[in-house]
């Protein structure tokens, strides 16, 4: 992977046995971070498509079956969304929305005890 256009790190959510978890790539050296919830400055929701080499760099790397491989993207275990970090505010595994909502009565109206 040589194109200029490259981030020095790429991040999103492998999904292995069921189970959503974040990372970060760096496509240069291959070192991947798994449970990584770093924010890029920008969307990287694309580039899979632009770097179709991408994904199985991310495989290989896992160095495990993977069920699924969402670059650019976060899953929100609480509300079940697929997010883009770089447009989503993210809290420590969850969306900031549902951090806010927990922190918050709305959660209690919203989940039937209010």
């Amino acid at each position: 992977m040589t194109d200029q256009d490259l981030p020095e790190r790429v991040i999103g959510t492998v999904v292995l046995d069921g189970a959503a978890r974040p990372f970060v790539f760096q496509p240069r050296t291959g070192l991947l971070c798994l449970d990584d919830h770093a924010t890029p400055a920008t969307s990287q929701a694309d580039l899979a498509t632009r770097h179709p080499d991408l994904s199985p760099a991310i495989r290989a790397a896992v160095g495990t079956d993977v069920d699924e491989i969402r670059i650019g993207l976060f899953h929100c275990s609480d509300c079940r969304k697929w997010l883009d970090p770089a447009k989503n505010a993210w809290s420590v595994g969850i969306c900031m929305s549902c951090s806010l909502d927990r922190g918050s009565e709305l959660r209690d109206y919203y989940h039937g005890r209010g």
